[in-house]
């Protein structure tokens, strides 16, 4: 996709995973982006599983030769804990168990074109020529350590839309935390204390029942029967049997579709907080919690934008219109 005035200009950085895959495709398919890089981060599967599921996205659309510049690897670890997938819930390959549908993919060619993810944030945050809107849907290792190596990319970017956290919302992968923030904490707190222009899709807005993937919009993009329907409905029915969803909700949760969704479009965005938030870095119970400051009268100035509610028919309009695209390209 070419860029112009009208196009929100996205680099995507995340740890695909299965949420992360539908959120690619619609960055790629979306009218009203262009995604100028994907850099990968481990999280929900290892940065190497993360960075072959981004050359899997791309094969099915045609795109293998955009591999350099446009994919970065990035982190392999959280700056100062081991690592801890979320394998059990996306798979053993990260993406729904799918490796049988890219054994003709030649992962060794292409692997050998990715470039350094952090690298890949600073170039394109710093040389672009349009204002970079980035999304984060996974660890924020990355990004600590693109800000910490270049400060400068906090006046520069225009906004970091941070999948992360939970509010007011129990955590998923403890009770307190949410498992992109909980992954690596120290990183956490770093990006959310360094004055980037950040808006918050939380938990508290991701897993209302209203902005799922429910079987009905699945068997609606089952109905193409191409082979990027099916890769779709394999992963996200491989997601909703492994937990994606809740006891309240029947579908499929979109945490990171609707952070993509919410940078191409601001305007789905009906009710935000300004609010100061920290992570936990030491609780033996609460470590990786975004604990946000509700008091009347706070010392601490608000140091985020955080989402409260959207226009959910307008956010899945956007989606299932999106991958409709996307599967006619198929």
């Amino acid at each position: 996709m070419l860029a112009t005035d009208s196009l929100k200009q996205i680099v995507y950085d995340g740890d695909p995973g299965i949420d992360d895959a539908l959120a690619i495709l619609l960055a790629l398919t979306a009218e009203n982006a262009n995604l100028t890089a994907i850099t990968t981060v481990a999280g929900n599967t290892t940065v190497d599983k993360a960075v072959r599921n981004v050359l899997k996205i791309l094969s099915l659309l045609g795109r293998e030769n955009d591999v350099e510049p446009y994919v970065g690897l990035g982190a392999s670890k959280p700056l100062l804990s081991e690592l801890q997938t979320s394998e059990r819930f996306h798979g053993p390959d990260g993406l729904g168990d799918t490796e049988d549908l890219f054994r003709d993919l030649k992962f060794q060619e292409l692997l050998g074109r990715v470039k350094p993810g952090v690298d890949l944030i600073v170039k394109s945050v710093l040389e672009n020529p349009e204002p970079i809107v980035l999304v984060t849907a996974g660890p924020l290792t990355n990004l600590a350590l693109a800000v910490r190596i270049r400060p400068e990319i906090v006046s520069k970017l225009k906004e970091v839309v941070v999948m992360g956290g939970a509010v007011r919302e129990p955590g998923n992968v403890t009770m307190a935390a949410e498992f992109n923030i909980h992954t690596d904490p120290q990183a956490a707190k770093i990006v959310f204390n360094s004055g980037l222009p950040i808006t918050l899709v939380s938990l508290d807005v991701t897993t209302k029942e209203q902005n799922t993937l429910t079987l009905n919009h699945l068997s609606q993009i089952e109905k193409a029967d191409t082979p990027i329907s099916r890769f779709i409905s394999r992963i996200a029915r491989y997601r909703m049997k492994t937990g994606g969803s809740s006891a309240h909700v029947h579908g499929c949760f979109l945490h990171d579709p609707l952070a993509v969704a919410i940078a191409i479009d601001k305007s789905l965005v009906r009710k935000s907080e300004e609010i100061n938030i920290d992570v936990e870095t030491e609780g033996e119970i609460t470590l990786g919690k975004t604990q946000a400051d509700l008091r009347r009268y706070s010392e601490h100035p608000p140091n985020l934008t955080h989402c409260v509610e959207v226009d959910s028919p307008r956010f899945l309009d956007m989606f299932l219109q999106s991958l409709s695209n996307y599967r006619s390209s198929g």
